[in-house]
């Protein structure tokens, strides 16, 4: 019974002295090292390299901040580019040569329109020092209140109307309203109504409300009136068209498509 615990130790020394040879151990530095970007050391003294902007909200345009560095170097120092994380964030620099010991300054545009949510953008600085590495790498971080404009909503534009979708379908017999849910995308109060020298005379168009201010959401109320003769004599005839009025846009670009038959589907 000896003997065999001895054998048994044997082979578990053998197995984990395999092990160590297979396994090559990293050291911790380079572990953290892999985890950040890494930067030559050129002597630029950074006053913060971690800029937090506050909270933002979405729709209130662009926010500028100033970064400020030292030259602690004996040499003068040339940026030679700098370059983001995101195209959302611009940084400018006031000079691109600081002599020894002089201040620069960097200074920071960040567009939050479309980033709703938690933010952290890089700056990556690059000097005639300091090779392919960047000789600074600065953090732009804050947070971003989501819009209250639901524009989004809209996926449709005819101009400054914004649309849920750009068909509507009468399938039955008689007078028939329908609704295409709708959102004033522009500046300015838009009247909308159907455009008589190239719609079909038998459409007639209004939004509810009956104007819809700069930002205000309501309805595209279409209504068909059909022709007497028309499930008679023309049963097949061709659809009606409908252009709105007051766009300012081609007509092409503000026509809706309006389906009649029973077998006509819109997907």
């Amino acid at each position: 019974m000896r003997a065999c615990g001895w054998i048994l130790a044997l082979a578990a020394t053998v197995a984990v002295a395999t092990a160590e040879a297979q396994i090559r151990l990293i050291p911790q530095a380079k572990v953290d090292s892999a985890r950040n970007v890494a930067t030559e050391q050129v002597g630029m003294a950074f006053e913060r390299t971690t800029i937090d902007f506050g909270e933002l909200p979405e729709e209130g345009g662009a926010w500028h901040g100033v970064v400020r560095w030292q030259n602690a170097e004996r040499e003068q120092i040339t940026i030679t580019r700098i370059t983001t994380s995101c195209s959302c964030l611009q940084v400018e620099n006031d000079r691109s040569t600081v002599v020894a010991g002089e201040h620069g300054e960097l200074r920071l545009t960040y567009h939050p329109k479309g980033h709703a949510g938690r933010v952290s953008q890089r700056i990556f600085v690059y000097t005639d020092r300091s090779g392919r590495r960047p000789a600074a790498v600065l953090t732009v971080q804050g947070v971003v209140r989501a819009a209250a404009d639901r524009s989004g909503d809209y996926p449709h534009s005819l101009g400054a109307l914004l649309l849920r979708q750009t068909w509507v379908r009468f399938a039955g017999e008689g007078v028939q309203t329908e609704r295409i849910a709708c959102m004033n995308g522009g500046a300015k109060p838009l009247k909308i109504s159907a455009d008589t020298l190239l719609s079909s005379p038998e459409i007639e168009v209004r939004t509810e409300p009956s104007v819809l201010q700069a930002g205000e959401a309501g309805d595209l109320v279409i209504t068909y009136t059909p022709r007497a003769s028309e499930h008679s004599a023309m049963p097949h005839r061709m659809r009606p068209r409908l252009f709105l009025e007051g766009l300012k846009v081609a007509p092409r670009e503000r026509a809706i498509e309006v389906f009649t038959q029973p077998d006509e589907k819109q997907k």
